[in-house]
């Protein structure tokens, strides 16, 4: 019985991952991974870093006024799809640290200038679904993973004692090189299947997942909130802009701070020095 489950679990995967995405429904792929993922088994994590952060490239010389420019768009203005969100559907992208951070927005040119938004918990961890931090960041990242606390220890001896243990890896790996995936500008249709699985996970009572940064080779780990989780559960608390003198490495930067604020006002004004 367990055998049948297994090849019918690795059919599953091979034909999703053969779509041709171009051509492929979101909805339809949802419809397909619910199938799958009802025989995967996970266990919330807790988000313990106490602060997130985002970058933003600046376009020009002028300086972000207001957080708002650098917080999740409106739907109208979420015209692309991401890793994690549907056109005219965001969710808070944000990441561990501010290296992190910086490492996604994938520099390739010296000069340009980014502003770094730092976010700090206000209320408790929020409570994020993993998808691969588990083992790939574990030794590397104390606040999103950290090391495999006994949780997942009694969740993977649950599995192996009702055979469900190797069912549950071929999701999970699965989902790993999904949400692993390299995508070049213009490719974007190959979110679909990672699109399509954050649906599915963030409808349950969670306030984001987390992944694997690729771009910091595993190293770091990127969270994508609901949006009314980041809304209830952090607040915009320092904002700087750095500029990038040099690339160093891959991936790595020599960079300067060109400016700092001196403060964000309640109406998310930003008063730069």
């Amino acid at each position: 019985m367990q055998q049948n489950k297994l090849r019918l679990i690795t059919r599953r995967i091979e034909a999703l991952e053969k779509r041709d995405l171009r051509k492929a429904k979101i909805s339809d792929l949802e419809d397909e991974l619910s199938d799958i993922m009802k025989g995967w088994a996970t266990r919330p994590l807790l988000v313990e870093a106490k602060d997130v952060f985002r970058v933003r490239p600046n376009s020009s010389s002028e300086l972000f006024r207001t957080v708002g420019d650098l917080w999740y768009p409106p739907r109208e203005r979420t015209l692309r799809l991401g890793r994690a969100n549907d056109i005219g559907k965001p969710v808070f992208y944000c990441a561990d640290s501010v290296n992190t951070a910086f490492i996604e927005n994938k520099i390739t040119t010296v000069n340009d200038s980014y502003t770094v938004l730092k976010c700090s918990r206000v209320h408790k961890n929020p409570m994020v679904v993993d998808v691969g931090v588990h083992p790939l960041t574990a030794r590397h990242n104390p606040n999103v993973g950290g090391t495999a606390p006994d949780g997942d220890t009694e969740l993977r001896e649950t599995l192996r004692r009702n055979g469900s243990w190797r069912g549950n890896e071929l999701i999970r790996s699965f989902l790993l090189r999904q949400f692993s995936k390299i995508v070049l500008p213009g490719e974007e249709h190959q979110y679909k299947i990672t699109i399509a699985a954050s649906q599915l996970l963030l409808s349950s009572n969670v306030d984001g997942i987390c992944y694997p940064s690729v771009s910091s080779n595993s190293m770091g780990v990127n969270i994508a909130f609901k949006t009314e989780a980041v809304d209830r559960l952090y607040r915009p608390v320092e904002c700087s802009v750095i500029r990038v003198l040099e690339i160093v490495g891959n991936p790595g930067y020599l960079v300067q701070e060109t400016h700092r604020a001196k403060s964000i006002a309640q109406d998310w004004e930003i008063n730069w020095e």
